[in-house]
């Protein structure tokens, strides 16, 4: 899972991280991979910032939909940190 370990590599490379942080991040990490396989891609998409032009582009999906898988992925990512 390519997103999965750019955000490890990105939690444990960064210097000026601090412990607080990498906790965090692996929190997230952990919630991201409790998702559907889709929605894990699309949260990968939000986390390196990529707008919804790209992410229809690349799910092969119209803007409107991206728009709500995002919506959707980030909702039930929310779920799973405060859980």
């Amino acid at each position: 899972m390519k997103w999965l370990t750019r955000i490890r590599q990105r939690a444990l490379l960064d210097q000026s991280s601090d412990e607080e942080q990498r906790c965090q991040t692996l929190e997230l990490e952990d919630a991201i991979a409790k998702l559907p396989r889709r929605l894990q891609q699309i949260a990968w998409m939000v986390s390196e910032r990529w707008t919804e032009r790209e992410m229809a582009a690349a799910l092969g999906v119209s803007q409107k939909t991206a728009n709500r898988l995002k919506h959707q992925a980030l909702k039930l990512l929310a779920r799973e940190l405060v859980a």
